[in-house]
């Protein structure tokens, strides 16, 4: 067509958001939770959500990983990710599943059985996830991240899976016990 020459490519709007908190749950009973901090939606999850509409993705299994970080950020906080990360810096495996995370759509900050454009991701890290650290009674937490994995080619030789990340988010060190739970909320605003 003569006039698509003349259509400017008008970038995607900063609508995507998120927000996350944590609640640290020790043996005896203590809780430490967090007010609701923002978090980086980075850019594969853009082509995590063209996929899915291009049909080039038919089924994603949603998991959430977290890493260790850098030691460093310990004494230089941080800061947020760049939205062009791709991955943990030093992720635990395996990440938690589709299977551990509770899900659910948001209408104005209630739970609702229809489709919404906001999700609710609640993953509750158990007792012994992650195992302690060999050199300490803990496992030190600095970072987390959704994903969104696909499967390509799958049942033949060339099968593989793809993690394409929706977010990520830096923190102060959370040190979880081998006692502890982790209920992490996390809201994705798309």
């Amino acid at each position: 067509m003569a006039n698509e020459r003349n259509i400017r490519m008008i970038p995607a709007a900063d609508t995507l958001r998120g927000i996350y908190r944590d609640c640290l749950i020790h043996a005896n009973g203590e809780t430490v939770a967090t007010d609701w901090r923002p978090n980086t939606i980075v850019r594969n999850c853009r082509v995590l959500l063209a996929g899915c509409l291009r049909g080039d993705f038919p089924e994603i299994k949603l998991e959430l990983s977290v890493g260790r970080g850098r030691d460093d950020w310990d004494e230089n906080e941080p800061g947020k990710a760049a939205e062009s990360v791709q991955g943990l810096e030093q992720a635990h495996t395996p990440a938690l599943g589709r299977e551990s995370l509770q899900i659910d759509y948001l209408d104005e900050g209630t739970q609702s059985d229809v489709p919404q454009p906001a999700l609710q991701i609640i993953a509750t890290l158990p007792p012994g996830y992650p195992p302690a650290l060999p050199d300490l009674d803990s496992y030190p937490l600095r970072e987390f991240g959704v994903f969104g994995a696909v499967t390509q080619n799958a049942g033949t030789a060339t099968e593989k899976t793809l993690r394409y990340m929706v977010n990520c988010i830096r923190h102060p060190v959370i040190h979880k016990n081998a006692a502890a739970t982790l209920i992490r909320e996390v809201r994705i605003f798309l």
